[in-house]
């Protein structure tokens, strides 16, 4: 099951998260980055295994062997848990080309190499970009932010 569409649809819906979406701190030292990751991935798997009728911020620090007091110096409240875990799949699954003639070229390789196209280039106030699939149906996302709107070049992360 891929989380992809779900997470597309609340990144174009959403601008600049408040507060209470964004984690409180981002971890510096090595074992709070691990605890960090551990709970992004506990987060995963249980979307993906229980659905997001599950989901819970407790459930979530059991399985990832963390207090909910730890799970809570990051994340507010599972709001913020899932627009953290958005980034991280969009981290994975996006990516982004220095400009519009590179994702245009490589929307053409892969058509052309027969890759399941989701869409064409679209123009995008956020920058052009284009939809595929690969293999086991996973969405992949290929864009660009050099021709972006002015209203948005400064949002983005």
């Amino acid at each position: 099951m891929s989380l992809m569409p779900f997470f597309l649809r609340i990144q174009h819906t959403m601008r600049r998260p408040p507060s209470s979406l964004r984690p409180r701190k981002k971890p510096v030292q090595p074992r709070a980055v691990e605890t960090y990751a551990w709970v992004l991935e506990a987060a995963a798997q249980i979307l993906e295994a229980q659905g997001i009728g599950a989901f819970n911020t407790n459930l979530v620090a059991e399985r990832a062997g963390v207090s909910i007091g730890s799970l809570y110096q990051y994340f507010p409240g599972k709001d913020a848990l899932l627009i953290a875990l958005m980034r991280r799949e969009k981290e994975r699954l996006g990516f982004e080309l220095p400009s519009r003639t590179e994702v245009e070229s490589l929307h053409a390789q892969m058509v052309a190499d027969g890759v399941i196209m989701e869409t064409g280039v679209i123009d995008h106030e956020r920058g052009s970009r284009f939809f595929c699939r690969a293999p086991g149906g996973v969405m992949f996302e290929l864009n660009t932010r050099a021709d972006a709107a002015p209203a948005y070049r400064g949002t983005f992360n």
